[in-house]
C-alpha cells in the first residue's frame, strides 16, 4: 500500500467538485472533504490517506474559522501540533484567531523558559520547545511579524540550552511525586495479601 498526502490545492479542487455535485447547496466542511477523500483513496485498497486521524482532528478545530480558504485550512492541518496537548492546541488556535482578525500574533508569556529544578520543570521545557517550534512553523505559513520570529528563535535556543543543562544535572532533579515509594508500598500490600491467602488455605 502507498500513503497519499494531497497538497492544499488538491484538497481545494476536490472540495470545489464536492460542492458542485452536492444537491443541498450547503458549504462542505474541511473534515467532511477529508473523510470523502480518504474513502476514495482506499476504494481499491492500494492507497490510504496519511495522517488521517490527525488531520481530521485539526480540521474540526478549524470548522468555525472565518476568512480562510479550504486550501489554507488544510495547510494548517499539516502543522506540527500535538492534538492531545491543550497548550499546543491553544498556540495554534490563538495564532489563527489573531491572524484572521487582522492583528499580529505574538508569543504568550507562558513560553518563557525557566531553569529546571524538578523533572516536571524539565517536561515543561520540552513542552515550551514544542510550542515555540509550532509558533515558528505558523510564522512561516502565515507570516506576520519578523520581530516575533527573532524572539521565538532566541527563546527556542535558550530552551534547548536549559533542557541540555537539566539533562546533565538529572541526578539532582527531584520528583514532585515519589513513584519509587509508591511502587514499594504496592509490592508490600500485594505480598501481604498473598500471605493472607496462603494462611487461609
Amino acid at each position: 500500500k502507498a500513503g497519499v498526502i494531497p497538497t492544499p490545492s488538491h484538497i481545494a479542487v476536490f472540495n470545489q467538485h464536492l460542492q458542485e455535485y452536492d444537491s443541498s447547496g450547503k458549504e462542505i466542511d474541511l473534515h467532511t472533504t477529508l473523510r470523502k477523500f480518504s474513502d476514495m483513496a482506499t476504494l481499491k485498497g492500494d492507497f490510504f490517506l496519511c495522517r488521517e486521524q490527525s488531520m481530521e482532528i485539526v480540521s474540526r478545530w478549524l470548522k468555525d474559522v472565518k476568512n480562510m480558504s479550504t486550501a489554507e485550512k488544510f495547510a494548517l492541518c499539516m502543522s506540527p501540533v500535538n492534538e492531545s496537548c491543550t497548550r499546543s492546541k491553544n498556540v495554534l488556535m490563538k495564532y489563527i484567531e489573531t491572524y484572521t482578525s487582522g492583528k499580529v500574533p505574538g508569543l504568550h508569556y507562558s513560553m518563557q523558559p525557566k531553569t529546571a529544578k524538578t523533572f516536571d520543570h524539565l517536561a515543561d521545557l520540552c513542552s515550551i520547545h514544542h510550542q515555540l517550534e509550532l509558533f515558528l512553523w505558523l510564522q512561516n505559513k502565515l507570516p506576520s511579524n519578523a520581530v516575533e520570529v527573532m524572539r521565538a528563535e532566541a527563546l527556542k535556543e535558550r530552551t534547548i540550552q536549559m533542557i541540555n543543562s537539566g539533562l546533565f544535572k538529572a541526578e539532582k532533579l527531584t520528583l514532585s511525586y515519589d513513584y519509587i515509594s509508591k511502587d514499594v508500598r504496592i509490592k508490600k500490600e500485594w505480598a501481604s495479601e498473598r500471605r493472607g491467602e496462603v494462611d487461609e488455605i
